[in-house]
């Protein structure tokens, strides 16, 4: 067992025998006893990712007011949460993915826009932001591929192009995922 993996349980009570050791206060060894069982009761309750978003926000903080002149040193500057595991996701069905593209109507150009953009979520596992960076660039019309900058360290990757619904535009944008007035998509376009 290496000390990144010892039960939170297990290292607060070597914790608090090392400051009986070194002479703490009973009042104080019960308090600190006291203040970390709250702090695991509310770690307790959370997913291990939700603890590693806290302790991201909580370095950030913490730097955010270093800089800012509210602190004299940057006390979490050493704080690195770790490296969280891979998710799997499962897959929605055929039925499901039936259902969803279902749901889409196909009455307008958002709509059509809908009937190209959810086949390519299904078949492609894309992440927004990533058809969002879709170019005609990293489209192979012949062998339906697309080559795709994945996630945040950008990350190649290809993906087979199984349904293609997207339609060629005359102007000189270079994006697949655009908008009516041919500008790129963002995660919050619409």
């Amino acid at each position: 067992m290496t000390t990144d993996t010892v039960p939170l349980a297990r290292a607060t009570l070597h914790y608090l025998a090392t400051l009986t050791e070194q002479g703490y206060s009973p009042e104080t060894v019960r308090l600190y006893r006291e203040n970390l069982a709250q702090f695991a009761a509310f770690l307790g309750g959370l997913s291990p990712y939700m603890i590693h978003q806290h302790g991201r926000a909580l370095r950030s903080f913490s730097t955010w007011l270093w800089r800012h002149g509210y602190l004299a040193t940057n006390r979490l500057a050493d704080f690195h949460p770790g490296r969280l595991p891979e998710r799997e996701v499962e897959p929605l069905s055929q039925g499901e993915q039936q259902q969803v593209l279902a749901a889409v109507a196909q009455d307008t150009y958002a709509d059509a826009r809908g009937h190209a953009v959810v086949p390519t979520l299904l078949d492609s596992g894309l992440r927004a932001s990533e058809l969002c960076g879709l170019t005609l660039d990293g489209l192979d019309l012949d062998s339906g591929e697309v080559r795709v900058r994945r996630g945040k360290r950008a990350r190649p990757g290809t993906w087979r192009w199984e349904r293609a619904r997207w339609r060629r535009c005359t102007c000189t944008c270079t994006a697949i995922a655009r908008s009516r007035r041919c500008r790129r998509w963002t995660r919050r376009s619409s």
